[in-house]
């Protein structure tokens, strides 16, 4: 199936590999099939990862998934199945303005997807005297403006959902504290470095709701605007998850 002439396709897949997920039965060879039939042509493995390389400076216990596990399972895997392209990339993380990949490793991949805003993780992406609407509102837009500044950074995942804190009014605050004119810096930036903006359908505000019209729905909107580049990505832990 093809969107304006655009292969429909699924950018951020997690497989059994991530930590979060609790479908280990979620596999390039399992989520094949349900793409297939939904009319997906292109799928992306990008599950999440922190390169033992790149040592973090805080005394933090981090256990991450093993990239070179999971680009062993990759390379086992054929590249076609099912009709569909498999593609492997990684979530890579962004903690103490630091970017959890060598350079190495990014080269491996078949385009690099980070995650600036994971916020919940802990001290490591949110110092805690920045834990309240005023700071998380800061770190939104700072931790994408140098993810997107950074050479290696070719995706973007879930931009500018921040979560942490409750949704609904506590979303709302936040995105009136950064202002549209100070997303439209960061997008302008995302746009200089060609950096791919996701068009997420995991975000935390339900679509067609006014709390996601209010916010992501008018993000996205003004990323079309910018000129932005956009990629689909489900952000699905789960073969149900996907198949939903």
């Amino acid at each position: 199936m093809k969107i304006n002439g655009i292969p429909l396709h699924d950018l951020h897949l997690h497989t059994g590999l991530s930590m979060c997920s609790r479908d280990k039965g979620a596999t390039p060879e399992t989520y094949a099939p349900i793409a297939a039939k939904n009319g997906v042509e292109l799928i992306g493995i990008s599950d999440h990862i922190w390169d033992i390389r790149i040592k973090l400076p805080m005394d933090i216990n981090f256990t991450s998934n093993c990239f070179e596990h999971q680009l062993q399972h990759f390379n086992d895997c054929a590249r076609v199945q099912h009709g569909v392209k498999i593609k492997y990339s990684a979530e890579v993380e962004y903690f103490c303005g630091m970017l959890g990949i060598h350079e190495s490793s990014a080269a491996l991949l078949d385009y690099v997807l980070v995650a600036p805003c994971h916020f919940h993780a802990g001290p490591r992406a949110l110092p805690e005297e920045y834990k309240n609407h005023e700071g998380v509102a800061y770190y939104l837009t700072k931790t994408f403006d140098e993810v997107c500044e950074n050479p290696l950074t070719q995706a973007v995942a879930h931009p500018f959902d921040p979560m942490i804190f409750s949704y609904g009014d506590d979303l709302r605050k936040i995105y009136e504290l950064v202002g549209w004119d100070r997303f439209a810096q960061s997008l302008q930036k995302c746009k200089d470095h060609n950096i791919s903006f996701e068009i997420n359908f995991s975000l935390s505000a339900a679509r067609g709701t006014p709390l996601f019209n209010e916010t992501y729905l008018k993000l996205f909107k003004l990323a079309k605007e910018i000129g932005c580049k956009f990629h689909f990505g489900t952000d699905a832990h789960s073969r149900q998850a996907l198949t939903n």
